[in-house]
């Protein structure tokens, strides 16, 4: 999981976007979505979920990842990424 950037969503096709590579799948986001929640992956998007670990800033109605990529965040859902952005940073530093 540690290793996962990103999934992003393409009609009824998933990549995932990882720190090496990425793959191509049939499969719902929503569903990955609901399965990787208590992992700290926030969707930001209708077509993207961002695991929160490699999440360096969100700003109004976009996401960069610590790699430069920019990632979009709708409107709707800016609120909920913001939250489950912090929800991490607490985790992260209870870790520590």
């Amino acid at each position: 999981l540690k290793d996962i950037l990103y999934f992003e969503s393409d009609r009824h096709y998933v990549t995932l976007h990882t720190i090496s590579d990425y793959y191509r799948y049939k499969a719902s986001i929503g569903e990955i979505a609901k399965e990787l929640e208590p992992h700290y992956f926030v969707r930001c998007h209708v077509g993207f979920l961002v695991n929160c670990r490699h999440v360096s800033v969100i700003k109004r109605g976009q996401l960069y990842l610590r790699s430069g990529k920019s990632i979009p965040v709708s409107r709707s859902r800016q609120q909920e990424a913001e939250r489950g952005f912090m929800k991490y940073i607490d985790y992260a530093q209870a870790e520590r």
